[in-house]
């Protein structure tokens, strides 16, 4: 055998044991598990993330971005190998890894190159699987602030009445600027807080929202960065307000606080320069009694001018995709081509407008994010209807209010749908996309 199968400890039947009376294996996706891969997938930038649970032959993955398959056979699993320490276990180019350069994974899809994997542990000691991330391409060793992101969960679960893409974006956009303010900190941290919260209880008063009236989760996402002004810290609320000059669209924090603040909660903010931010989001585990009136995000918008016919199914259909975040690309590359299209994926607006000068009638439908380095959404879908007046182009943006507001007078877009994409919210968007052009 080439390469090095996985170590088996001397409690494996009692891990095992642990693992089954979780009566989890081979059950359905579930949101929650799904929310913490793609978020860890966008925050460390990688194509993969998994949930894997390490069975006595296989190890099967309960939630997965990025990987078609279900499971792989457990002696060429990486994560066989993670679960057998308490740390991390980072592997930054497995072509270079004795244990792992002549393993199929490596040789043949999905290519690993980059693996790092954090074992879960039960209370009772047993590591019965990973959160792991892949990478297609080597990278440099994890810095200590990579991986020092902490998450701390209460011991029963919270049933939160939420929109899981909206939960998704809120932690997405947190976790993402508190990984930015510890940008080139070897001690920096990253740390997620969740539990319970009742009136009454202690709070800060929140800056946008309102305390809930009733029972709520508590989450916090704290940080040792940079810490903000506190000139900026009354305005980083405020619709197209950022700090981060080119990097940033002002979008991500209003965004935040809109969303919380329709499900009748409150956010607030505290932060010292050179010691740190913490987040205190207070989100309702009962319905508001206003609901919001405007489209949820997981919903396809359309704009003015877009036909109500009904839309058309994909099978069959050519799709171009364009992300500068490969992840996303990937994401919404295996959702289509589950639905039946083919499509063509790319990482910047030039291989869009290369792909249409080419052949323009090559193409149905076009998806794409808006914030691109270089050439923005809008514009993209300028110069793409040059090349085919007709080309039916759907918005997949982490900020769709905004953008529906500001192109409702030019319909630039045929539909706008939010992120993480999912495989509900994108065929309604590029059916309404389709159907607003036939």
């Amino acid at each position: 055998m080439a390469y090095t199968p996985r170590p088996v400890g001397a409690d494996e039947a009692d891990r095992l044991d642990a693992l089954l009376a979780l009566n989890i294996l081979d059950t359905a996706p579930e949101p929650e598990f799904d929310t913490i891969t793609r978020l860890v997938a966008s925050v460390f930038d990688v194509p993969m993330a998994l949930i894997s649970l390490v069975d006595a032959n296989r190890q099967w993955f309960k939630s997965s971005v990025g990987l078609e398959a279900t499971e792989t056979p457990c002696d060429i699993s990486f994560c066989g190998h993670a679960i057998a320490s308490d740390e991390l276990m980072v592997v930054p180019d497995a072509t270079k890894d004795f244990r792992f350069r002549q393993n199929p994974l490596v040789l043949g899809p999905p290519n690993v190159r980059f693996y790092a994997g954090a074992p879960l542990k039960l209370a009772s000691g047993h590591r019965i699987g990973t959160l792991c991330i892949i990478d297609t391409r080597a990278r440099a060793p994890m810095s200590a602030r990579e991986q020092e992101i902490r998450a701390t969960a209460p011991d029963e679960p919270i049933v939160l009445l939420a929109d899981s893409t909206e939960l998704m974006q809120v932690l997405m956009n947190l976790a993402i600027n508190a990984r930015d303010a510890v940008e080139g900190q070897p001690d920096g941290c990253v740390e997620l807080r969740v539990g319970c919260w009742a009136p009454g209880d202690a709070a800060p008063e929140p800056q946008v929202g309102r305390l809930p009236a009733g029972p709520a989760a508590c989450i916090e996402l704290s940080d040792n960065g940079c810490g903000i002004p506190a000139d900026v810290l009354g305005r980083i609320f405020q619709p197209f307000y950022s700090s981060k000059g080119n990097r940033g669209t002002g979008l991500g924090l209003s965004v935040v606080a809109g969303i919380i603040e329709a499900a009748g909660g409150g956010i607030s903010v505290a932060s010292t320069v050179g010691k740190g931010t913490r987040f205190t989001i207070l989100w309702p585990l009962d319905p508001p009694l206003d609901p919001p009136v405007d489209p949820p995000v997981d919903a396809p918008v359309r704009l003015a001018g877009a036909s109500s016919q009904p839309g058309c199914r994909l099978a069959g259909r050519t799709v171009l995709v364009v992300d500068d975040n490969l992840s996303i690309v990937e994401l919404l590359r295996g959702l289509l081509e589950q639905m039946g299209a083919e499509v063509g994926p790319c990482g910047c607006a030039a291989d869009v407008l290369a792909a249409l000068g080419s052949d323009p009638q090559a193409w149905d439908l076009l998806v794409t994010d808006f914030d691109m380095p270089d050439m923005d959404g809008a514009a993209l879908a300028a110069a793409a209807r040059l090349l085919k007046p007709d080309l039916p182009i759907l918005l997949c943006t982490g900020a769709p209010g905004p953008h529906l507001e500001r192109h409702r007078h030019q319909p630039l877009f045929d539909a706008i749908i939010g992120k993480p994409p999912t495989a509900e919210s994108v065929l309604a968007g590029a059916e309404a996309a389709l159907a607003a052009r036939a």
